[in-house]
């Protein structure tokens, strides 16, 4: 490995984790912060062993804790998100313009062999927030989601989800706007 003269391997590693290119999450790097009316903000990390690369993240607002039927909204697709063990996803997300109400946060990272609308047991991985979210019109800052796998025999009650149909006109209804994104990479 070649190194600039006077630099030492010791050296570059100093400077790079000074420089804050070590990874993760921690004070140094806190989860985004949303300020804006209509926005939420949420860090997603990947557990310990995560590997591969993931086909989809999608972000959704149920109205029950649990996943079932069709969601509220799908507040963001993002196809190959950059994460990983050291590298979280910052995700955040404007015109978020949910009708008054409680809503649950839940983040499904989809991945290769896995499911497309409904994540696969043992292959996909999914997260919720600790708290409800809800839709009043300030901004939300989630912080830091771990996701899990989903567990073999665990099913996800999305049966009644139309999953070749358009968005219904509930989805319609309760949002203005559908949410756009913007990673912070």
């Amino acid at each position: 490995m070649f190194f600039p003269k006077g630099i030492t391997l010791t050296t570059s590693c100093l400077l790079l984790l000074a420089a804050g290119c070590g990874g993760g999450g921690g004070k140094e790097n806190p989860p985004p912060t949303c300020t804006e009316d209509n926005s939420l903000c949420a860090r997603v990390l990947v557990p310990a062993g995560f590997a591969g690369e993931a086909v989809n993240l999608t972000a959704l607002f149920f109205t029950s804790p649990q996943p079932a039927g069709m969601p509220a909204a799908i507040l963001a697709q993002i196809p190959e998100p950059d994460i990983g063990p050291s590298r979280p996803y910052d995700l955040v997300l404007e015109n978020v313009n949910a009708a008054q109400g409680t809503y649950y946060f839940f983040v499904v990272l989809y991945m290769p062999g896995g499911g497309t609308a409904m994540p696969v047991a043992g292959v996909d991985y999914l997260c919720k927030a600790d708290q409800a979210v809800e839709g009043d019109g300030k901004a939300k800052n989630v912080g830091e989601i771990p996701l899990t796998s989903l567990p073999d025999g665990l099913s996800w009650a999305l049966e009644t989800w139309p999953v070749s149909a358009p968005f219904s006109s509930t989805w319609t209804a309760r949002w203005s706007t559908p949410a756009r994104t913007s990673p912070l990479r």
